[in-house]
């Protein structure tokens, strides 16, 4: 069976972290293909470094540059603003997307 390649938007949320506890017991099943957080940076860096997603994606452009290096580091393209969720809501390889 093929793994689903999921992108949530709100990852560092009530609905993201239950959403990334289901990933994390089945992953067989599935792989985390993008992240998305508002204002939560050190916490998306974790779930970055836990769940190895291609892309993430925070909400303020001032947020994103201070991180840059980190979340490049951690192997993730990092995307921030409107446009960034935007861009991970439509990723063409995406199976499911969870706006959480």
């Amino acid at each position: 069976m093929e793994k689903k390649r999921v992108v949530i938007l709100g990852s560092t949320g009530s609905i993201g972290r239950s959403t990334l506890d289901v990933i994390a017991q089945h992953p067989e099943r599935f792989e985390v293909l993008g992240l998305a957080a508002g204002r939560n940076a050190e916490l998306l860096l974790e779930q970055t470094h836990r769940f190895k997603p291609k892309y993430c994606a925070l909400m303020t452009e001032t947020q994103a540059l201070e991180h840059k290096t980190e979340f490049k580091g951690a192997g993730c393209e990092l995307l921030w603003g409107k446009e960034g969720y935007k861009t991970l809501s439509v990723l063409d390889n995406a199976d499911v997307v969870v706006s959480a």
